[in-house]
This record gives structure tokens, C-alpha cells and sequence, in this order.
């Protein structure tokens, strides 16, 4: 079940990662290599997310459980924060990740 969550409202890295079911830590490396962009910080030094990253940490969780590898992930989303678009890049590496899993279950009817 999803949280709503203001589309307005910056929030705490601790409440994106609540929201997010991931740790602050990750949220952390995360931002290290670039797979979210660097998080303005508030007076007080914290880290001020705002909501859109909510759908980009679900969208890297989705994409690592399906195969892609955080390099992988570090090359289409600096493409696509470039303004570019890696929509045939990320079909090819689906096309490969799925080909993969069809070879491993292929293996396994053995």
C-alpha cells in the first residue's frame, strides 16, 4: 500500500526512507552515486528530499529486483537527468535480464 504524500512538501531523508521501506544509509549511497540528486540541506543541516524522490527510490528498488545493476541504473539516470532519453538502452538490458531468466528457468526443467 502506498503513502500519500504531498507532491509540495520537501521531506527528511528519514521519512523517505520510511516511506521508501529502505534505510537512510541507501538513501545515502543512493545520492553518492548519483542515483538521486543531491538533496538541498535545511538550516539545520538535514537532508530535505522532496517528494518526487519518493518515486525514483521505487523505481531503483523495482529496478534492482528485477536485475539491473546499480551501475546500469547510474548510467540511464545520468542520460536521463541530462535530458536524455535511455528508453532503448533500458529495453536492450530488460531484453538481456529477461533472456537471462529464461535461460536460468530453461536450466532448471532439466
Amino acid at each position: 500500500m502506498r503513502s500519500k504524500v504531498s507532491t509540495t512538501q520537501p521531506m527528511h531523508s528519514s521519512e523517505l526512507a520510511r516511506l521508501a521501506g529502505v534505510s537512510t544509509d541507501t538513501l545515502r549511497y543512493y545520492e553518492r552515486l548519483r542515483l538521486l540528486p543531491t538533496a538541498p540541506r535545511s538550516d539545520a543541516g538535514y537532508r530535505l528530499f522532496p517528494a518526487q524522490a519518493l518515486d525514483r527510490v521505487r523505481l531503483i528498488r523495482g529496478a534492482l529486483a528485477i536485475g539491473f545493476s546499480v551501475r546500469e541504473l547510474t548510467a540511464i539516470f545520468a542520460e536521463r537527468d541530462r535530458g536524455g532519453v535511455p528508453c532503448h538502452r533500458v529495453l536492450l538490458l530488460a531484453r538481456e535480464k529477461l533472456a537471462t531468466v529464461e535461460a536460468s528457468l530453461r536450466d532448471l526443467q532439466i
